[in-house]
């Protein structure tokens, strides 16, 4: 009799570990199943946000390190080209950091340095591998830009990010943009068509790699190199101190 209870009592035992695995299993199955059927813009999207330790590391002001004989190259400029200064940034146009740099920092460093001429301020492409559409948004400010409307596409790739970035049809939004610019828009799509400023973007690319790029947005003061969307006073500190050496 001891034996047979031992017996039953081992057979539900068993009995209940299976079936325990087997609605494990189903759960499982279940909660992995729709992440790997998502579509491919948002397992793009997921494979290029950083964790929360890259994130809290790309935005602490960084050790400022020197490169020599960076160059501005003939790209756009904000301000005088005589300036004392010259501050050259890198930046891709799907980056969620530039964006962040772009809204936040960059319309004090205007205020303050820009716009009184204190410093030429260059901006150069460094689209990366990961965001699709960045190589293509480059291509448009360069095509707005021989309308003599590069600045003004510029702005509006970063404040309607999120209308083009990982959309299959960004080159349709971007010639939509053209004409809210005023721009001639065949010279525009034919220009974007034809990939006309592709060669320019590639030297902006190997000049980038030259001087260790391996973020955006990357900035150089002079020849000091600030990696990430720092906060206003990071930049400051630096600006000051490369005029004040001047």
């Amino acid at each position: 009799m001891k034996n047979r209870t031992i017996l039953t009592q081992t057979a539900l035992l068993v009995a209940g570990l299976l079936a325990g695995f087997l609605i494990g299993r189903i759960g499982f199955q279940q909660e992995i199943v729709p992440a790997q059927t998502k579509g491919t813009q948002e397992a793009a999207k997921t494979a290029v946000e950083p964790t929360r330790n890259q994130t809290e590391t790309y935005l602490k002001p960084k050790v400022f390190e020197t490169i020599s004989g960076v160059s501005a190259d003939d790209d756009p400029f904000l301000g005088p080209a005589d300036a004392r200064l010259t501050i050259v940034e890198f930046s891709d146009y799907q980056c969620l950091y530039c964006k962040k740099y772009f809204t936040e920092s960059f319309p004090l460093l205007k205020k303050d340095y820009i716009d009184t001429g204190k410093v030429k301020y260059v901006v150069r492409d460094f689209p990366v591998n990961e965001h699709p559409q960045a190589l293509l948004a480059a291509e448009a400010a360069d095509c707005a830009g021989a309308q003599n409307k590069f600045r003004e596409m510029h702005d509006l790739l970063f404040s309607a990010q999120d209308s083009w970035s990982f959309q299959n049809n960004a080159a349709e939004t971007f010639k939509a943009f053209a004409i809210r610019l005023n721009l001639d828009v065949n010279k525009f799509s034919s220009c974007l068509d034809s990939s006309d400023y592709e060669q320019e973007i590639a030297k902006d690319v190997s000049d980038g790699n030259l001087y260790k790029i391996a973020f955006t947005p990357t900035i150089f003061v002079g020849d000091k190199k600030i990696v990430g969307a720092q906060p206003y006073d990071v930049f400051k500190q630096v600006i000051d101190s490369e005029l004040n050496r001047l």
